[in-house]
């Protein structure tokens, strides 16, 4: 048993949101306060290409992504949202998952003074069994984790933008 946490990938041009908050609580992390369906009007230079997953403003992955969680977990509920990109007249739809919230950091795990940054994380083994796709909760910021399978299947379908780091479990 394998748990990575996911994230965008820092080295492809993620969209950059204008004027979100209008949209949505900037100062709200939480993916259920948010309408049903969205859109949100984005800035993604010509050459650039949408990805499978964003990590910014909130977690949001592809309508393909999201297909492939439901495999792994039927019971993720997801609010649906339009990105938007008047100047290049492209669009995509993407999907922010309700990702349950599991304390599950061991006592091995260390944060920074504020508790907002992981510094080292290692997960509790037996409270992350059998579990495909959560956030680690006890953190002030969001961390994604999912499971070695789900990976996989993801890699498998050449998701594009993923940025994997495995998690040490105890």
């Amino acid at each position: 048993m394998k748990f990575f946490h996911i994230e965008a990938n820092d080295q492809i041009a993620q969209p950059r949101f204008i004027d979100w908050f209008n949209e949505m609580n900037p100062r709200q992390l939480v993916a259920r306060d948010i309408s049903q369906i969205s859109r949100l009007t984005v800035s993604l230079h010509a050459g650039a290409v949408f990805t499978d997953i964003i990590s910014y403003p909130y977690f949001m992955i592809s309508d393909g992504f999201a297909s492939l969680v439901s495999i792994y977990d039927e019971s993720i509920q997801f609010r649906h949202v339009v990105l938007n990109d008047k100047e290049n007249r492209r669009f995509m739809a993407y999907n922010i998952p309700l990702l349950e919230e599991i304390d599950c950091l061991s006592q091995e795990s260390e944060l920074n003074r504020d508790g907002s940054v992981l510094l080292k994380t290692v997960l509790l083994r037996e409270v992350v069994k059998g579990r495909s796709l959560f956030q680690i909760g006890g953190v002030k910021n969001r961390y994604v984790v999912s499971s070695l399978e789900l990976v996989e299947s993801a890699l498998r379908r050449e998701a594009l933008g993923l940025k994997i780091t495995e998690v040490p479990l105890v």
